[in-house]
Order: structure tokens, then C-alpha cells, then sequence
């Protein structure tokens, strides 16, 4: 092959080339004026993502059940339920208003002491919804609780003190349990000389609503 035809060959090898760059060039910018949102400039930073698995709620209500004990030995371990209402600040705190009652033996009398517990409680979730399996949380506040019974105080101050965990199993269906520690001041349990104090723990499990 002589040199004219050597250079006939490498215009038509860049003459290709030129035309399939330019197919390439026409196609990736039709598709970035047809689809916009794959642009890579429309993509959110990778700490972001695109979907929440799990949303928080602003707020929930909760019934449940659990057992009582009395630190003081005041009575028997029994039976627990309670109804409770959360309303969420932000994602790490949240505001709890609560009914807690119960029911147990006295063996001393042979009778039944059934406290009624209302309090109020500030919580803080130590992880986010969407960190863990579970979400565990503590809180702790002050309250009102009767003891109704022979030998029961009619009213006590509390400063209840709880750890738990909870988990959304649908966007409006939460369960959860938590470990109560219920101090109580100006109480006086029992006849008698002798008398005991009403403090008291509580383990309970819960279901609710989320919205």
C-alpha cells in the first residue's frame, strides 16, 4: 500500500471514530433530558436516604399488662396494668402522661392493697427508631399513688423511674416492655407498728397505637 493510501485509511479510522462519539455524546444527553432524576446531580448525599424504614410517630397510646412487687415487702407480687399516652417532641424526647394500678396480697391482714398510680414523665430514646431492632429508651418523672386496702395510704408522691424497649410492627401498631422502679414518699403501709413503705417495681409489656 502505497502512502496516499495510508493516509485515505487513517481519515476514514478518525472519521468513525468521530461519529460514534458523537452518537454516544447525541444518546447519554437524551437521556439525561428525558430522565432527569437518574442525573447524578439530583442524587441526595449518601447520610440521607432516599426512604425512612421506619417513621416516628407524633404520638401513641398504649395498654398493657405486667406483675408488682413491693421493695419493703408491703405485699405479695400481683398482678399490673396500665394505660399510657406518649406524645413525641422530636426524635430523642418525648413527654408521657400514664395510669399504672394493681393488686396483691398483704399477708400480715390476709387482705388485698390495690394502687392507683398517676404520673407524668419526661423520656429519652438512647437510640433512633431505625438504628436497632428495638428502640430502648428511659424516663423518669413524679406522680400520685393510693393504696387502697387495709392498711393502705390514700396519698403518696412517687418519682417513677422506668427502662425500656419498644418496636413499630406496622406504621401504626407499636409493642414494647418496660422495668419500672417506683419510689414513694410519705407513705405508711400496714397497721400497726409495724409499718412499711410502698415502693415499688413494676414489669409490663404493652400494644398500642402510633400516629
Amino acid at each position: 500500500m502505497n502512502t496516499l493510501g495510508f493516509v485515505s485509511m487513517g481519515f476514514a479510522v478518525v472519521a468513525v471514530g468521530l461519529t460514534f462519539t458523537g452518537a454516544a455524546s447525541a444518546q447519554s444527553s437524551s437521556y439525561a433530558r428525558d430522565y432527569p432524576d437518574l442525573n447524578v446531580r439530583n442524587v441526595p448525599p449518601s447520610d440521607k436516604p432516599l426512604i425512612r424504614k421506619i417513621p416516628q410517630p407524633d404520638y401513641s397510646l398504649e395498654g398493657g399488662f405486667g406483675i408488682v412487687g413491693y421493695l419493703d415487702g408491703a405485699a405479695s407480687i400481683g398482678p399490673a396494668w396500665n394505660v399510657r399516652f406518649t406524645a413525641a417532641f422530636n426524635q430523642r424526647f418525648a413527654g408521657e402522661l400514664s395510669y399504672m394500678g394493681s393488686s396483691s396480697s398483704v399477708a400480715q391482714t390476709d387482705s388485698s392493697l390495690v394502687m392507683t398510680a398517676l404520673d407524668a414523665s419526661a423520656r429519652f430514646n438512647i437510640l433512633l427508631a431505625d438504628q436497632a431492632f428495638v428502640q430502648p429508651f428511659v424516663a423518669a418523672g413524679l406522680g400520685y399513688a393510693g393504696f387502697a386496702g387495709e392498711g393502705g395510704d390514700p396519698f403518696t408522691v412517687t418519682v417513677p423511674v422506668a427502662a425500656g424497649v419498644e418496636r413499630l410492627l406496622t406504621e401504626h401498631v407499636k409493642v414494647g416492655a418496660r422495668f419500672n422502679v417506683r419510689p414513694t414518699f410519705f407513705d405508711d403501709i400496714g397497721t400497726g407498728p409495724e409499718t412499711q413503705g410502698a415502693d415499688s417495681w413494676q414489669v409490663v409489656g404493652q400494644v398500642g397505637g402510633a400516629f
